[in-house]
């Protein structure tokens, strides 16, 4: 469906856009955990701190843009 797909296509440029006014560690930690499926204490070892802090810092992270979406 060409409207589905348009819908799409949108929704990947509007995340693109959302996720580039992150600072570096906020774009980090969302791509490691989205797109690579780093574990909690992958992330941790990597960014410091605990699994736990890396686990609600996404959260809030997530939570920030969804909110922006409108």
């Amino acid at each position: 469906n060409v409207a589905l797909q348009a819908r799409a296509f949108e929704a990947r440029q509007e995340l693109t856009q959302l996720i580039a006014k992150l600072d570096a560690h906020e774009r980090a930690l969302i791509e490691g955990r989205l797109l690579d499926q780093a574990s909690y204490d992958d992330l941790a070892g990597k960014h410091g701190g605990s699994p736990e802090a890396a686990r609600q810092k996404l959260s809030r992270l997530l939570r920030r843009l969804k909110a922006s979406r409108g």
